[in-house]
Protein backbone atom coordinates (compact mmCIF):
# COMPACT_ATOMS: atom_id res chain seq x y z
CA UNK A 1 0.00 0.00 0.00
CA UNK A 2 0.96 3.82 -0.46
CA UNK A 3 0.00 4.74 2.92
CA UNK A 4 3.71 4.53 4.58
CA UNK A 5 5.58 6.32 1.33
CA UNK A 6 2.36 8.75 1.85
CA UNK A 7 3.21 8.95 5.35
CA UNK A 8 6.88 10.04 4.60
CA UNK A 9 5.83 12.77 2.09
CA UNK A 10 2.99 13.75 4.36
CA UNK A 11 5.64 14.21 7.46
CA UNK A 12 8.09 16.17 4.84
CA UNK A 13 5.72 18.89 4.03
CA UNK A 14 4.99 19.04 7.59
CA UNK A 15 8.47 19.78 8.33
CA UNK A 16 8.80 22.01 5.70
CA UNK A 17 6.02 24.26 5.95
CA UNK A 18 6.88 24.43 10.27
CA UNK A 19 10.44 25.39 8.96
CA UNK A 20 9.78 27.65 6.92
CA UNK A 21 7.82 29.68 10.14
CA UNK A 22 11.11 29.78 11.97
CA UNK A 23 13.66 30.50 9.52
CA UNK A 24 11.35 32.63 7.44
CA UNK A 25 13.16 30.83 4.46
CA UNK A 26 10.93 30.81 0.80
CA UNK A 27 12.84 27.86 -0.17
CA UNK A 28 11.67 25.32 2.76
CA UNK A 29 8.18 27.17 2.05
CA UNK A 30 8.44 26.36 -2.09
CA UNK A 31 9.82 22.56 -1.48
CA UNK A 32 6.59 21.80 0.77
CA UNK A 33 4.46 23.09 -2.37
CA UNK A 34 6.50 20.59 -4.20
CA UNK A 35 6.08 17.81 -1.94
CA UNK A 36 2.52 18.50 -1.92
CA UNK A 37 1.98 18.01 -5.59
CA UNK A 38 4.05 14.68 -5.78
CA UNK A 39 1.87 13.89 -2.37
CA UNK A 40 -2.12 14.47 -4.49
CA UNK A 41 -0.59 11.25 -6.91
CA UNK A 42 0.93 9.22 -3.73
CA UNK A 43 -1.95 9.17 -1.47
CA UNK A 44 -4.36 12.45 -2.04
CA UNK A 45 -6.66 10.94 1.05
CA UNK A 46 -4.14 12.59 3.50
CA UNK A 47 -4.35 16.04 2.02
CA UNK A 48 -7.31 17.54 4.76
CA UNK A 49 -4.09 16.92 7.06
CA UNK A 50 -2.75 19.81 5.10
CA UNK A 51 -5.75 21.93 4.95
CA UNK A 52 -5.14 24.52 8.07
CA UNK A 53 -1.51 24.69 7.10
CA UNK A 54 -2.19 25.79 4.03
CA UNK A 55 -4.79 28.18 4.46
CA UNK A 56 -2.74 29.83 7.29
CA UNK A 57 -0.12 30.32 5.22
CA UNK A 58 -2.58 32.29 2.74
CA UNK A 59 -4.18 34.20 4.91
CA UNK A 60 -0.71 35.38 6.31
CA UNK A 61 0.58 36.13 3.09
CA UNK A 62 -1.54 35.89 -0.13
CA UNK A 63 1.88 36.70 -2.36
CA UNK A 64 2.84 33.10 -1.84
CA UNK A 65 -0.57 31.93 -4.61
CA UNK A 66 1.50 31.93 -7.38
CA UNK A 67 4.12 29.59 -5.92
CA UNK A 68 1.82 27.65 -4.53
CA UNK A 69 0.37 26.67 -7.93
CA UNK A 70 3.40 26.59 -9.97
CA UNK A 71 5.54 24.54 -7.56
CA UNK A 72 2.31 22.56 -6.82
CA UNK A 73 1.84 21.66 -10.59
CA UNK A 74 5.63 20.79 -10.62
CA UNK A 75 4.95 18.11 -8.41
CA UNK A 76 1.80 16.69 -10.04
CA UNK A 77 3.75 17.12 -13.67
CA UNK A 78 5.96 14.27 -11.92
CA UNK A 79 3.51 11.37 -11.31
CA UNK A 80 0.85 12.60 -13.93
CA UNK A 81 2.90 12.46 -17.40
CA UNK A 82 4.00 8.73 -16.92
CA UNK A 83 0.42 8.27 -15.96
CA UNK A 84 -0.85 10.18 -18.98
CA UNK A 85 1.58 8.40 -21.49
CA UNK A 86 0.51 5.13 -20.63
CA UNK A 87 -3.64 5.66 -19.91
CA UNK A 88 -5.51 7.53 -22.46
CA UNK A 89 -6.51 10.84 -21.16
CA UNK A 90 -10.04 10.85 -20.79
CA UNK A 91 -10.02 6.97 -19.97
CA UNK A 92 -7.90 8.40 -17.20
CA UNK A 93 -10.24 11.12 -16.58
CA UNK A 94 -13.45 8.69 -16.26
CA UNK A 95 -11.29 5.95 -13.90
CA UNK A 96 -10.99 9.35 -11.38
CA UNK A 97 -14.65 10.67 -11.91
CA UNK A 98 -15.60 6.84 -11.28
CA UNK A 99 -13.53 5.96 -8.45
CA UNK A 100 -14.82 9.51 -6.72
CA UNK A 101 -18.31 8.77 -6.79
CA UNK A 102 -17.83 5.09 -5.89
CA UNK A 103 -15.19 6.21 -3.11
CA UNK A 104 -17.96 8.35 -1.46
CA UNK A 105 -21.30 7.38 -2.47
CA UNK A 106 -21.26 3.07 -3.39
CA UNK A 107 -17.93 1.16 -1.34
CA UNK A 108 -15.73 3.44 0.04
CA UNK A 109 -17.09 2.85 3.72
CA UNK A 110 -17.90 6.40 3.92
CA UNK A 111 -20.78 8.00 6.07
CA UNK A 112 -22.51 8.35 3.13
CA UNK A 113 -22.25 4.57 1.59
CA UNK A 114 -21.65 2.38 4.69
CA UNK A 115 -24.07 1.24 7.19
CA UNK A 116 -22.48 2.08 10.53
CA UNK A 117 -23.44 4.92 12.34
CA UNK A 118 -21.70 8.22 13.77
CA UNK A 119 -20.85 6.45 17.18
CA UNK A 120 -19.69 3.33 16.09
CA UNK A 121 -17.11 5.19 13.64
CA UNK A 122 -15.97 7.24 16.27
CA UNK A 123 -15.33 4.37 18.00
CA UNK A 124 -14.05 1.93 15.61
CA UNK A 125 -11.49 5.29 15.10
CA UNK A 126 -10.41 5.66 18.24
CA UNK A 127 -10.07 1.58 18.39
CA UNK A 128 -7.98 2.03 15.53
CA UNK A 129 -5.39 4.65 16.88
CA UNK A 130 -5.33 3.13 20.52
CA UNK A 131 -5.07 -0.31 19.78
CA UNK A 132 -4.10 -0.97 15.69
CA UNK A 133 -1.95 2.08 15.50
CA UNK A 134 -0.09 2.34 19.41
CA UNK A 135 -0.40 -1.47 19.92
CA UNK A 136 -2.60 -0.73 23.43
CA UNK A 137 -4.91 -2.87 25.05
CA UNK A 138 -8.34 -3.11 24.32
CA UNK A 139 -11.19 -5.52 24.10
CA UNK A 140 -10.75 -9.18 23.37
CA UNK A 141 -6.91 -8.56 23.32
CA UNK A 142 -3.97 -10.25 24.81
CA UNK A 143 -3.90 -8.71 28.67
CA UNK A 144 0.09 -8.34 27.70
CA UNK A 145 -0.83 -5.13 25.95
CA UNK A 146 -2.02 -3.84 29.26
CA UNK A 147 1.41 -3.11 29.91
CA UNK A 148 1.95 -0.82 27.45
CA UNK A 149 -0.90 1.09 27.34
CA UNK A 150 0.01 1.84 30.83
CA UNK A 151 3.44 3.07 29.49
CA UNK A 152 1.58 5.24 26.73
CA UNK A 153 -1.03 6.73 28.77
CA UNK A 154 1.68 7.87 31.43
CA UNK A 155 3.84 9.09 28.44
CA UNK A 156 1.13 11.05 26.70
CA UNK A 157 0.32 12.34 30.55
CA UNK A 158 3.45 14.01 30.70
CA UNK A 159 3.91 15.18 27.58
CA UNK A 160 1.00 17.59 28.36
CA UNK A 161 1.98 18.35 31.44
CA UNK A 162 5.01 19.17 29.21
CA UNK A 163 3.16 21.25 26.79
CA UNK A 164 1.17 22.81 30.04
CA UNK A 165 4.01 24.38 31.85
CA UNK A 166 6.04 25.77 28.93
CA UNK A 167 4.70 28.26 25.85
CA UNK A 168 2.97 26.63 23.23
CA UNK A 169 4.58 27.21 20.37
CA UNK A 170 2.23 28.66 17.51
CA UNK A 171 3.14 26.13 15.25
CA UNK A 172 2.24 23.32 18.52
CA UNK A 173 -1.38 25.06 17.66
CA UNK A 174 -0.88 24.26 13.87
CA UNK A 175 -0.14 20.86 14.20
CA UNK A 176 -3.24 20.52 16.80
CA UNK A 177 -5.64 21.99 14.04
CA UNK A 178 -4.64 19.91 11.31
CA UNK A 179 -4.91 16.40 13.22
CA UNK A 180 -8.87 17.83 14.28
CA UNK A 181 -9.20 18.29 10.71
CA UNK A 182 -7.78 14.91 9.72
CA UNK A 183 -9.86 13.19 12.61
CA UNK A 184 -12.82 14.57 11.25
CA UNK A 185 -12.08 13.98 7.54
CA UNK A 186 -11.59 10.05 8.28
CA UNK A 187 -14.22 9.67 10.92
CA UNK A 188 -16.78 11.06 7.93
CA UNK A 189 -15.33 10.34 4.72
CA UNK A 190 -12.90 6.98 5.10
CA UNK A 191 -13.53 3.72 5.82
CA UNK A 192 -12.33 3.54 9.43
CA UNK A 193 -14.49 0.67 10.60
CA UNK A 194 -12.72 -1.80 8.69
CA UNK A 195 -9.31 -0.15 7.44
CA UNK A 196 -7.49 1.15 10.56
CA UNK A 197 -4.77 2.05 8.02
CA UNK A 198 -6.25 5.80 7.68
CA UNK A 199 -5.09 6.50 10.80
CA UNK A 200 -1.58 6.45 10.34
CA UNK A 201 -0.97 10.35 9.70
CA UNK A 202 -2.07 10.91 13.31
CA UNK A 203 0.27 8.54 14.62
CA UNK A 204 3.61 10.03 14.42
CA UNK A 205 2.12 13.28 16.03
CA UNK A 206 0.62 11.57 18.91
CA UNK A 207 4.35 9.66 19.36
CA UNK A 208 5.75 12.77 19.41
CA UNK A 209 3.74 14.09 22.02
CA UNK A 210 4.63 10.50 24.23
CA UNK A 211 8.48 11.68 23.22
CA UNK A 212 7.94 14.89 25.19
CA UNK A 213 6.38 12.76 27.89
CA UNK A 214 9.31 10.71 28.01
CA UNK A 215 12.13 13.19 27.87
CA UNK A 216 10.48 14.77 30.95
CA UNK A 217 10.79 11.73 32.90
CA UNK A 218 13.77 9.65 31.43
CA UNK A 219 15.89 11.64 34.22
CA UNK A 220 13.95 9.91 37.04
CA UNK A 221 14.07 6.54 38.41
CA UNK A 222 10.70 5.56 37.78
CA UNK A 223 11.22 7.46 34.44
CA UNK A 224 13.82 4.21 33.67
CA UNK A 225 11.59 1.59 35.00
CA UNK A 226 8.72 2.46 33.30
CA UNK A 227 10.95 2.96 29.85
CA UNK A 228 12.53 -0.37 29.83
CA UNK A 229 8.92 -2.40 31.13
CA UNK A 230 7.35 -0.16 27.85
CA UNK A 231 10.48 -1.72 25.68
CA UNK A 232 10.42 -5.33 26.99
CA UNK A 233 5.95 -5.20 26.57
CA UNK A 234 6.37 -3.74 22.50
CA UNK A 235 8.88 -6.18 21.72
CA UNK A 236 6.49 -9.37 23.04
CA UNK A 237 3.75 -7.83 21.48
CA UNK A 238 5.36 -6.83 17.96
CA UNK A 239 7.42 -9.74 18.11
CA UNK A 240 3.72 -12.33 18.29
CA UNK A 241 2.53 -9.64 15.70
CA UNK A 242 5.25 -10.30 13.54
CA UNK A 243 5.42 -13.79 13.82
CA UNK A 244 1.82 -14.73 13.16
CA UNK A 245 1.71 -12.22 9.98
CA UNK A 246 4.86 -14.24 8.61
CA UNK A 247 3.60 -17.89 9.45
CA UNK A 248 -0.01 -17.81 10.19
CA UNK A 249 -2.35 -17.70 7.15
CA UNK A 250 -5.37 -15.10 6.67
CA UNK A 251 -9.01 -16.18 6.99
CA UNK A 252 -9.40 -15.45 3.35
CA UNK A 253 -5.80 -17.55 2.45
CA UNK A 254 -7.45 -20.48 4.60
CA UNK A 255 -10.75 -20.22 2.78
CA UNK A 256 -9.19 -19.92 -0.48
CA UNK A 257 -7.26 -23.26 0.63
CA UNK A 258 -10.16 -25.17 1.39
CA UNK A 259 -11.91 -23.95 -1.87
CA UNK A 260 -9.38 -24.46 -4.48
CA UNK A 261 -7.99 -27.90 -3.07
CA UNK A 262 -11.78 -29.40 -2.74
CA UNK A 263 -11.32 -32.89 -4.65
CA UNK A 264 -14.91 -32.37 -6.36
CA UNK A 265 -15.02 -32.41 -10.40
CA UNK A 266 -17.19 -29.45 -10.47
CA UNK A 267 -17.13 -26.43 -8.07
CA UNK A 268 -18.43 -23.28 -8.15
CA UNK A 269 -17.92 -20.24 -5.58
CA UNK A 270 -20.15 -17.31 -4.87
CA UNK A 271 -19.05 -14.81 -3.09
CA UNK A 272 -18.53 -10.61 -2.92
CA UNK A 273 -16.50 -9.00 -5.79
CA UNK A 274 -13.51 -8.39 -3.60
CA UNK A 275 -13.41 -12.23 -2.28
CA UNK A 276 -14.21 -13.30 -5.56
CA UNK A 277 -10.83 -11.47 -7.28
CA UNK A 278 -9.04 -12.64 -4.66
CA UNK A 279 -10.08 -16.49 -5.13
CA UNK A 280 -9.90 -15.83 -9.07
CA UNK A 281 -6.37 -14.53 -8.57
CA UNK A 282 -5.37 -18.11 -7.48
CA UNK A 283 -4.50 -21.17 -9.22
CA UNK A 284 -7.41 -24.20 -8.10
CA UNK A 285 -5.49 -27.30 -8.04
CA UNK A 286 -8.58 -29.82 -8.44
CA UNK A 287 -11.34 -30.37 -10.86
CA UNK A 288 -12.70 -27.51 -12.36
CA UNK A 289 -13.81 -23.39 -10.70
CA UNK A 290 -16.42 -21.25 -11.65
CA UNK A 291 -16.17 -18.09 -9.47
CA UNK A 292 -19.14 -15.58 -9.11
CA UNK A 293 -19.63 -12.08 -7.63
CA UNK A 294 -22.68 -11.29 -5.10
CA UNK A 295 -25.53 -10.40 -7.94
CA UNK A 296 -29.05 -11.94 -8.90
CA UNK A 297 -28.26 -12.62 -12.28
CA UNK A 298 -25.64 -14.59 -10.57
CA UNK A 299 -27.38 -16.26 -8.21
CA UNK A 300 -29.49 -18.04 -10.56
CA UNK A 301 -26.42 -19.01 -12.53
CA UNK A 302 -25.78 -20.59 -8.85
CA UNK A 303 -29.01 -22.20 -8.64
CA UNK A 304 -28.59 -23.99 -11.83
CA UNK A 305 -24.87 -25.21 -11.40
CA UNK A 306 -26.44 -26.47 -7.96
CA UNK A 307 -28.82 -28.24 -9.97
CA UNK A 308 -26.17 -29.39 -12.56
CA UNK A 309 -24.42 -31.40 -9.56
CA UNK A 310 -21.84 -28.72 -9.12
CA UNK A 311 -20.45 -28.55 -5.50
CA UNK A 312 -21.42 -24.69 -4.33
CA UNK A 313 -18.77 -22.77 -1.88
CA UNK A 314 -20.30 -19.36 -0.63
CA UNK A 315 -19.29 -16.74 2.01
CA UNK A 316 -23.23 -15.64 1.69
CA UNK A 317 -25.38 -18.07 3.71
CA UNK A 318 -27.92 -19.42 1.09
CA UNK A 319 -31.51 -20.57 1.60
CA UNK A 320 -31.30 -24.01 2.75
CA UNK A 321 -34.95 -24.72 1.13
CA UNK A 322 -33.46 -24.19 -2.31
CA UNK A 323 -30.18 -25.68 -1.51
CA UNK A 324 -29.11 -28.30 0.73
CA UNK A 325 -26.11 -27.46 3.17
CA UNK A 326 -23.34 -30.20 3.81
CA UNK A 327 -20.79 -28.33 5.57
CA UNK A 328 -20.31 -24.87 7.48
CA UNK A 329 -16.51 -23.84 7.81
CA UNK A 330 -15.56 -20.67 9.82
CA UNK A 331 -11.98 -19.04 9.45
CA UNK A 332 -9.90 -16.44 11.98
CA UNK A 333 -6.82 -14.29 11.55
CA UNK A 334 -5.84 -11.74 14.79
CA UNK A 335 -7.79 -9.01 13.30
CA UNK A 336 -4.49 -6.96 14.52
CA UNK A 337 -3.09 -8.38 11.72
CA UNK A 338 -5.46 -7.32 9.16
CA UNK A 339 -9.12 -6.26 10.60
CA UNK A 340 -10.21 -6.60 7.04
CA UNK A 341 -11.97 -10.48 6.84
CA UNK A 342 -10.33 -11.85 9.74
CA UNK A 343 -13.10 -13.60 10.03
CA UNK A 344 -14.75 -15.81 7.10
CA UNK A 345 -18.01 -18.20 6.87
CA UNK A 346 -17.98 -20.43 4.44
CA UNK A 347 -20.86 -22.19 3.47
CA UNK A 348 -20.58 -26.00 1.12
CA UNK A 349 -23.85 -26.79 -0.75
CA UNK A 350 -24.41 -29.95 -2.52
CA UNK A 351 -26.99 -31.74 -4.10
CA UNK A 352 -25.40 -34.57 -2.88
CA UNK A 353 -25.17 -36.04 0.54
CA UNK A 354 -21.85 -36.89 0.33
CA UNK A 355 -18.96 -34.58 0.35
CA UNK A 356 -15.77 -35.87 0.72
CA UNK A 357 -14.11 -34.48 4.71
CA UNK A 358 -10.83 -33.05 4.08
CA UNK A 359 -8.63 -31.85 6.65
CA UNK A 360 -6.39 -28.45 6.07
CA UNK A 361 -3.60 -27.58 8.52
CA UNK A 362 -3.29 -23.73 8.82
CA UNK A 363 0.05 -23.24 10.72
Amino acid sequence: MSDLFGLSVLTGICYYFLKSLDQKDKKNLFFAFFLLGILIGIRASFLPFLFPLIIFFFIKDMKYLIHFILFTFLGVIIWLVPLVSITEPIQLYNLAINDTSGHFNVWGGTIISSESNLMNRFYKTFESIWADGLGAWWSGRSLITIVPSICISIYIFNGLMFLRKNKIKKKYYLILACIITYFIWIVFFQNVVYKPRHVVPLIPFIIILMDMGFNSSIKRTYGKIISIIFCLSIIVVVGNLTYQHKYKKTAINQMKEVVTNHKSPRKAFYSSKLMRDYVDSHINDYGFLEKYSNSTENYFTIRKRYHENFVIFSTIELDENLFNLVDKKIFFHNPYINRLWSTVHLYIYSKSELVTEQKFSFD
